[in-house]
Formats: structure tokens, sequence, C-alpha cells
């Protein structure tokens, strides 16, 4: 039997959770950043030294360069990476392995590798998201977002035989969609979903599904990103 122990939140205490780099590391690469560079004025960020299967990263452990707006302002070719678990946008400076926490008070919108994020507020809608950062699948007359969270698992195989267990550390991944129609948010958990939430549409997108060959199961991304397009061409008109 496993037992599983509840997730880590940034709040909880642990010895094996600390900053990423000793403090006065950090002060010297604050200062060779230069403190004009208001990006670089984040915060180290949370390291996870110990042993664990997975990753904390949103999709990759790699950083690349994008876009970011920040406070009003766009910059280029800034090398960034999110952290799912505690949800913070990490920055690397050009030519150093030190991270920065950026401050999300003014993140805007930010763009990794091909991927496009927008900093969501809060919405006193019905059925909004939370706050934090969320993937823009589809942008147009109607919005689908995606979140990905990284939830931190530790669980102790139980054994018969009274040998030492070894503690088992992973990083759970859960995703959730949410789509803004007409004014409203809609959960969309898989197909039969989106199509409810097009009910007027349904019978298209069925057909449209199948000719397609969508997997919804295994290319649920790219599924739901196609159906959106085509849905969008039904509301326009244009084919």
């Amino acid at each position: 039997m496993i037992k599983a122990f509840p997730a880590l939140t940034i709040f909880l205490l642990t010895p094996l959770i600390s900053l990423s780099q000793p403090r006065e590391n950090f002060d010297s690469f604050m200062k060779e950043a230069g403190m004009n560079s208001v990006l670089f004025r984040g915060s180290a960020p949370m390291a996870y030294e110990f042993r664990y299967t997975g990753t904390y990263f949103a999709y990759s452990p790699e950083f690349l360069p994008g876009e970011l707006t920040y406070n009003n302002k766009k910059y280029y070719n800034v090398v960034m990476n999110l952290n799912s678990h505690t949800d913070d946008l990490l920055l690397k400076y050009h030519g150093s392995v030190i991270m920065v926490a950026v401050n999300r008070e003014f993140v805007d919108d930010f763009v990794i590798g091909k991927r496009r994020y927008v900093n969501f507020r809060e919405d006193s809608r019905p059925g909004a998201p939370a706050p934090g950062y969320y993937e823009v699948m589809h942008s147009s007359t109607d919005t689908l977002l995606k979140k990905i969270r990284k939830q931190y698992k530790e669980e102790i195989p139980q054994t018969l035989s009274g040998n030492e267990r070894t503690m088992n550390r992973y990083f759970k991944q859960v995703e959730e969609y949410f789509l803004l129609k007409d004014g409203r948010w809609i959960q969309v958990k898989n197909r039969k979903s989106l199509l409810n939430a097009y009910a007027e549409f349904k019978r298209d997108i069925s057909h449209f599904t199948r000719e397609a060959g969508l997997n919804f199961y295994e290319n649920r991304d790219e599924s739901f990103a196609a159906v959106m397009k085509y849905v969008e061409t039904l509301k326009t008109g244009k084919r």
C-alpha cells in the first residue's frame, strides 16, 4: 500500500526547500546585471535540493528566449521559464546560471518559445479561473486558457518485510482549461464539455473532429485549439 502525503505549498516549511543560491552570490549577480534593469529586481526563487521525479517546470527545464511585457513595456530576447509548482516566472541573465523570480505584480504577458501566456488577474464572474499565469490556447471572439499545476507529492511505500523504505518525491501534473464565451466562463474538461459549450454548432464540430482525426486523449492541446479555430470560422462565416 502506498501512503500519499499532501502536496507542499510555497509556505510549508521543510529543510529540503531553500533559496536557490547563497545570498552573497545573488547580490553579486544583481550588481552585475545592473540595478537599472527592472526585470532583475525580483527575488531568489525556490529550489528543490533533493531527488525527485518529473519536473516543476510547465513543460521542460530548458530556459528559452522570448518576449515579456513588464510594467507596460515590452522586452525582447528575455531568457525565461515557468515554475508551475510555485507559479513563478523565472528569468536568467544572459551568461549566468542564477535565476530570478520576476515580480508578478508588474507582469502583463509573455512568450516562452512559441507559447504565449497571460497574467490573469482576479475576475468576479462565476466560474472564472483563479489569478495566475495561464497559457493562451486561443484568443479571438472567444478565449481558451490553459493552466498547468505541478503538485509536489511524497509517498512512502509500505512493505511487509520491514526493510528500510525510501521516500518517493515527485511532481504530479494537473491541467485545467477555461473557456470565456459570451462573457461567461466555462471549465472545459474534455471533448464532450467543449462540444456542449458550443451546442449550436455541436453537429458541425462532431463532424469536423472525426474528419480531422483529432485525438482528445493523447493530443488534447492541439485538439482543443483546432476546434476553437474551427468554431471561429463558423461564427464569422470565413472557411
